[in-house]
């Protein structure tokens, strides 16, 4: 029974984090110039979120925590999910942002 509840919550999270295919799945992260985030979900909902403290920063990997009414989402980014020149100011412009804020 437990083996058969483990299965059904790992293809849940391959479908919603893996194939995006869920309906809570981000597609789209938007962070313009005023410094404020949006997300754009599967269905269409665009997310106003805030940032969290707790986001991590290194040069091979990125996880961005939001505040996302309440409850806590993360995003994942590799160096392989943007051009080398964008991810490197990406990790700058979250560096200046996490010592200013």
């Amino acid at each position: 029974m437990i083996s058969v509840g483990v299965v059904y919550s790992l293809g849940n999270a391959l479908k919603q984090h893996v194939l995006m295919h869920g309906q809570n799945s981000i597609t789209e992260l938007i962070w313009d110039i005023n410094g404020k985030w949006r997300l754009l979900a599967q269905d269409g909902k665009r997310l106003n979120v805030r940032l969290l403290g707790s986001t991590y920063l290194h040069t091979r990997i990125v996880v961005l925590n939001f505040d996302v009414d309440g409850s806590k989402r993360s995003f994942i980014l590799l160096p392989d999910a943007l051009d080398p020149d964008t991810f490197r100011k990406l990790r700058v412009r979250l560096q200046i942002e996490k010592h200013e804020g």
